[in-house]
């Protein structure tokens, strides 16, 4: 459009052009225009013009006056105004029509609806109340809350209470409102305690130390509280002994995965140092090589198999003599040609082997017989022998020759007629002809052709006509190998296998014809004609054909096939009738060995040869038929059946010292211990000896002198490498009170002064019960209580404290940025249980009184447990009841799991009623009158947005709508509607309206006629504004006879916004992939990130050494919480995903590890910009580029994306990246690649650790800069 002319005055302009216009002096009929029209006739006369337009300019595209304007020009520049505007408009309604360029919400959402994604509403929270009933006298026994009972927030400063409901009905007791624990009053001292601690630092005995010194190991044996015999061999670290007592002290505990249960009946010894069993010092089984392991004994894997086809169950016959490169049975005998060991002849079947002495220096690679029925073999560099008896063998070498020519003064022809020096692939003997025409053959296939002897002449005469040889025509062409020679006597024809394809002549010495079943020159396999002369052909590259009528070669189909759909023959074998069955073929396949009785119609699978790995191809080498009805099979020998020396195993009761041990006599007692890798020893049992023996013996590679031992009660498992023998000395005396309380043994406490002060003392063996009482997996409270088995209770109460019982420990920030050195007697707050792996101490999670959080892995006698501080926040933890026991004054409440916090019994209450509620109040609204006149009648909700609740199967809608006080049902879509379905139809617009479709009588019904008939109940609500803190709820909107308070110990959680068009282009296409069902992994993940409140997902399958694992690594959209994992939604998760998780599967479900990394670099700035302000906006282009939006799970940080973001930076002429690490690493080399740890199984913690996300450190990039030239 030219500059100057809007649309409004270019239509203005044509619009007074066609009113002034008139008929140009041209020739025309009276009374009409230019064009034929009368002007009588025009829709605007002059006169109709309105007066603000009669000013305008006359439309026109050329200059002059007005009279000389054509209005087909006006016409034109009036239409292509239109098209202007047409068109700037379709640009903008045309990229409303793509997801990814669409700016109107509007747009968005009805792009997603038509591949029938919904946006997702706003959530409602959910959270759980606790009601206390009144227990005055007189008041019900029980209060029955009815569902949707309303209650609100007490609103903060400037804010709104926000309205929750409660979602069912609630049976409300007293004596559920606030259940204390019970506490025992008994005194530990009333009576002696008679019993050890498992976790006891050390022993407790009469008359002093008795000489035991530091280094010293003692047994400590005891009972545990299910009978079980237990025992420990602690090291002794420090002695004392005062007022008659004595004390031996270990720096761990006895036995770390008890804990601190009670141990009945102990008991303890001194010992002397250990003795290992016989073998302990041999090679570890998996180094040998496979030959160490056969020469020592080990059963091979593999090898020579012989199956006898009645019987159907392979025998194994050792290791083959090697690899088997051919095969024949003879009346003399099974001969096998071996891989550089010449030829072997079997007389049992294949079970022995024994070289024939002629043969042993040559690779024999072809086996065959003559038509004098001697046999023939072909080999690598030594040509041809033949031999009658399979001992004595004579080589066919062939001669020179000389021919006189017939021509006179021609000089003599020499003609070589040997072999050439190149492998015999096949050798074969033929009698041709018939009565006294016969002649007979011996052929020779060779890497050069073919070859025959002629037994008169003794020489070699090539015979290779029409086969692809190398010559001067082609000099590059490799030489054909004939692999196969057969006689078809059906069909009166030879037939060669070569490395070139197929070839058939009627007779030796005229051409050979190319014979190809397939592509023409593929290499063959082998040939061979079965029992009834039907011709089989296995090509190298795959497949196996027959030939069919004599005139061409048809596929045989042989199952299983490879996946490249042909089958892989490795051998053929003809089989003679006898107890298997008539006579067939057999072919070895890469998939195992089959059999074929009709001539490859149909195929049967023999039995797969033992213990060969299954994911590999099988390899067959060779097969033979010693007999009717037996089968050889020769493969490699791939491994052992054992998995450590044979002989290792030891009789249950015998026991084989090492070495010749004097000290050892009948009657005394042994402790077997298991030693780790770091020298320390697990007790196994405790024996007695009823035999000492001396023996020279010869096992595991040595020769040596030993100490035979018989032993009861029978121990049976142990292994010779890590097991050892200590002999015992006499019982210790033990005091009948023991340590209760190990923290008081600090490393650096002289325990002669605890031994030494009666208060010390009883401090030390009196312990702290009140800690027993800590509720974890159960609970007991107090009196006799109504059973809330199969209700949810909120247990209430106070973290416990910790003292610091030992010096110099640091506690590590969670994020292992700091560290805190913490000082002897520092109490802090314990915020959860600890954790603990095997061999490790417990890690604890503790917080300071100045609110460091951080973790801990210490000993408990280096933390010491007291009560809860009066000012502690209180902690709410719910959990389901399964069971209840009745005890005397107490009832025992089981937990479905345990509690993760660590809770002081003094301050815990159970809730018990307790019942779930969500945000939002209800509303009853007349929507309108129906008309049955209508089609597709609609009405609008005047409040909005809706309450949804999330649910396993996806947002459910809290909506009943009535037409005639008649419940009416919602559907997605009209499609399958029946004229009288009483349906409708929702619509949420983006902006929360949410508008109410009736069907159109034929694709659901029409509203009937009526006076404000149709009547809705729904619930508004919903989003982040529900989302209120603990303790916020407390005031109710109705009261109750009975009922007292209410509040809620826990915060609401749940409830997020409605989506926003940002985020449905992103999560609109995880719906549309998934289909709410999950087939592959990714499947996983995109199911999951398409769930309110997640924002990254990662999926990985696991293998827990058991079981496959499938672990989710979740990152949420809550900030304020560090973007972790609720509960809630862990578990909104869980069940969702359980639904389509395979059965074999484990599921994990963690928040993932945010990992701080340090960043470093050099700028070099342009000296035209200001160097401050250059080194600032790369900073902030570093720091917005590694945010927890712009990252993903595991994913790794790369030097070149540091130098591209720094490179487009203004200002920056050059940039070196000089640290980068994680946070919690020392300074080293800059690598290229930071990366980041994706979720992996840690088999020392047995754990799934989740994936891991690069972050940069708060603080932002280190950045020095310099100046440029």
């Amino acid at each position: 459009m030219r500059a100057g002319r809007t649309q409004a005055t270019v239509l203005a302009r044509m619009l007074q052009r066609l009113a002034t216009w008139h008929p140009a002096a041209v020739d025309s009929p009276q009374g009409t225009g230019l064009h034929g029209v009368d002007p009588s006739t025009l829709p605007l006369p002059r006169q109709r013009v309105p007066a603000p337009l009669r000013g305008l300019v006359p439309l026109s595209v050329r200059q002059g006056p007005p009279s000389s304007s054509d209005l087909t020009y006006g016409l034109l520049d009036a239409w292509a105004t239109v098209a202007d505007v047409l068109s700037f408009y379709q640009e903008r309604i045309t990229q409303e029509g793509y997801l990814r360029t669409a700016t109107e919400d509007f747009s968005v959402q009805e792009l997603v609806r038509t591949v029938g994604v919904t946006p997702r509403p706003a959530m409602s929270a959910q959270v759980k109340l606790c009601f206390t009933v009144s227990d005055k006298p007189g008041a019900p026994d029980s209060l029955l809350l009815p569902k949707g009972l309303a209650v609100q927030s007490m609103p903060a400063p400037g804010g709104v209470p926000q309205v929750f409901e409660t979602s069912a009905d609630l049976l409300a007791r007293p004596e559920w409102s606030a259940m204390p624990l019970w506490h025992p009053t008994r005194d530990v001292l009333a009576s002696p305690v008679a019993s050890l601690r498992a976790d006891a630092p050390g022993l407790l005995l009469r008359d002093g130390s008795h000489g035991i010194h530091r280094g010293a190991t003692v047994l400590v044996r005891a009972t545990t509280s299910d009978g079980k015999e237990w025992l420990a061999l602690p090291g002794v670290t420090r002695t004392g002994s005062a007022n008659q007592r004595g004390c031996i002290v270990w720096d761990a505990p006895l036995a770390p995965t008890l804990g601190g249960a009670l141990l009945s009946e102990p008991q303890a010894w001194t010992c002397r140092p250990p003795e290992a069993l016989l073998g302990h010092d041999a090679p570890a089984w998996d180094t040998l090589s496979l030959e160490k392991k056969l020469q020592y004994g080990a059963t091979p894997v593999g090898g020579t198999q012989r199956l006898e086809l009645a019987q159907g169950a392979w025998q194994p016959l050792g290791a083959p003599p090697g690899k088997v490169l051919c095969l024949l049975m003879d009346g003399r005998g099974l001969f096998a040609g071996v891989e550089d060991q010449g030829l072997l002849r079997s007389q049992d079947r294949g079970a022995t082997w024994t070289p024939v002495k002629a043969l042993t220096r040559m690779n024999v690679l072809c086996l065959g017989r003559d038509t004098q029925d001697r046999l023939v073999a072909g080999t690598r560099r030594h040509g041809v022998l033949r031999s009658t008896d399979g001992d004595s063998w004579e080589t066919l070498r062939g001669k020179t020759i000389q021919e006189t020519s017939q021509l006179p003064m021609s000089k003599p022809v020499t003609q070589d007629l040997r072999l050439p020096s190149t492998p015999v692939r096949s050798v074969a003997g033929f009698l041709t002809g018939k009565h006294t025409t016969t002649a007979a053959f011996l052929l020779a296939g060779t890497d050069e052709g073919l070859f025959c002897w002629e037994e008169q002449t003794g020489t070699w005469r090539p015979t290779n006509e029409g086969l692809p040889l190398a010559g001067k025509s082609e000099p590059t062409s490799t030489p054909v190998s004939v692999l196969s020679i057969v006689e078809d006597e059906k069909n009166q024809r030879f037939v060669l296998g070569t490395s070139k394809g197929v070839f058939s002549s009627p007779r030796i010495g005229t051409p050979w014809k190319v014979w190809d079943p397939a592509t023409a020159g593929q290499p063959v396999k082998t040939l061979l004609l079965d029992a009834k002369g039907r011709l089989f052909v296995a090509l190298e590259d795959g497949g196996l054909y027959r030939a069919v009528d004599g005139k061409r070669l048809t596929d045989v189909p042989v199952p299983p096939k490879t996946p490249s759909g042909v089958a892989r023959v490795s051998a053929l074998l003809p089989l003679a009738s006898g107890p298997g069955g008539p006579p067939g073929l057999l072919a070895a396949l890469t998939e195992g060995l089959f059999v074929t009785r009709d001539g490859g119609t149909t195929w049967t699978a023999l039995p797969a040869l033992p213990a060969l790995p299954a994911p590999a191809p099988l390899e067959v080498w060779a097969v033979a038929e010693p007999e009717p009805g037996t089968v050889l099979a020769f493969t490699p020998v791939v491994g052992v059946t054992e998995t450590q020396w044979p002989g290792w195993t030891l009789e249950p009761g015998r026991l084989e010292l090492a070495r010749l041990v004097p000290r050892i006599a009948e009657g005394q007692q042994l402790v077997l211990e298991q030693q780790a890798s770091d020298g320390t020893g697990v007790p196994l049992a405790l024996v007695t000896v009823t035999l000492v023996e001396t023996e020279q013996v010869k096992a595991f590679g040595d020769r040596r002198l030993i100490t035979r031992l018989q032993v009861k009660p029978a121990v049976s498992g142990l292994d010779r490498a890590s097991t050892r023998v200590r002999s015992c000395l006499a019982p210790l005396p033990l005091l009948e009170q023991q340590i209760r309380t190990p923290a008081l043994l600090l490393p650096n406490t002289d325990p002669s002064s605890l031994l030494a002060q009666d208060d010390f003392f009883f401090a030390l063996v009196r312990g702290q019960e009140s800690n027993d009482l800590i509720p974890r997996k159960s609970v007991r409270v107090a009196g006799s209580v109504a059973d809330p088995t199969g209700r949810t209770v909120v247990v209430v109460g106070q973290r416990m404290r910790a003292w610091v019982a030992a010096p110099a420990l640091e506690l590590l920030s969670e994020d292992e940025l700091t560290q805190q050195l913490l000082r002897l007697g520092q109490v802090l707050e314990v915020m959860e249980w600890p954790t603990s792996a095997p061999d490790t101490s417990p890690t604890w999670r503790l917080r300071t009184e100045h609110g460091f959080v951080g973790k801990l892995q210490a000993s408990e006698d280096q933390l010491l447990l007291l009560p809860a501080a009066k000012d502690a926040e209180q902690v709410a933890l719910p959990r389901k009841v399964v069971g209840t026991t009745r005890q005397p004054g107490s009832t025992q409440l089981k937990f479905e799991t345990e509690l993760e916090e660590m809770l002081d019994p003094d301050t815990v209450a159970v809730r018990g009623n307790v019942v779930e509620a969500t945000h939002g109040a209800t509303v009853n609204e007349v929507l309108g009158s129906g008309d049955a006149r209508r089609a597709q009648q609609q009405f609008r909700l005047k409040r909005s947005p809706l309450v949804w609740l999330n649910t396993p199967d996806g947002p459910e809608l809290q909506l009943e709508l009535f037409v005639n006080q008649q419940r009416w049902h919602p559907v997605d879509d009209w499609s399958g509607q029946k004229p009288d379905s009483r349906v409708y139809q929702l619509r949420v617009e983006m902006d929360g309206t949410v508008r109410v479709f009736f069907g159109d009588g034929v694709r659901g019904a029409r509203l009937p006629t009526g006076a404000e008939n149709v009547t809705a109940t729904y619930r508004t609500g919903g989003g982040q504004d529900g989302n209120v803190g603990a303790g916020q709820i407390i005031l109710l909107r109705q009261r109750l006879l009975g009922l007292r308070t209410v509040d809620n110990p826990l915060p609401a959680t749940g409830g997020t916004d409605a989506q926003t068009a940002s985020e449905l282009r992103t999560q609109a296409s995880l719906q549309l992939q998934t289909l709410e069902r999950i087939v592959s992994l990714r499947d996983f993940a995109d199911y999951v990130r398409a769930l309110p409140g997640v924002a990254r997902v990662r999926s990985r399958p696991l293998w827990n050494g058991h079981a496959p694992v499938l672990s989710l690594t979740v990152a949420t959209t809550e900030e304020d919480t560090g973007h972790q994992l609720s509960p809630g939604l862990e578990e909104d998760i869980r069940q969702k995903v359980e639904r389509f998780r395979p059965a074999h599967h484990v599921l994990h479900v963690d928040s993932f590890v945010p990992q701080r990394f340090h960043l470093g670099a050099t700028l070099t700035v342009d000296p035209d910009f200001v160097t401050e302000q250059v080194r600032k906006a790369a900073a902030q282009v570093l720091t917005d580029a590694f945010t927890f939006e712009q990252r993903e799970l595991a994913q790794p940080v790369a030097t070149s994306d540091i130098l591209r973001l720094l490179s487009g930076v203004r200002g920056v002429l050059n940039a070196r990246v000089t640290a980068l690490r994680l946070s919690v690493a020392a300074p080293g080399p800059v690598p290229a690649v930071l990366r980041a740890a994706d979720s992996r199984w840690d088999a020392q913690s047995r754990k799934v650790l989740p994936a891991e996300m690069l972050l940069l450190e708060k603080l932002g990039p280190v950045l020095d800069v310099e100046t440029g030239p």
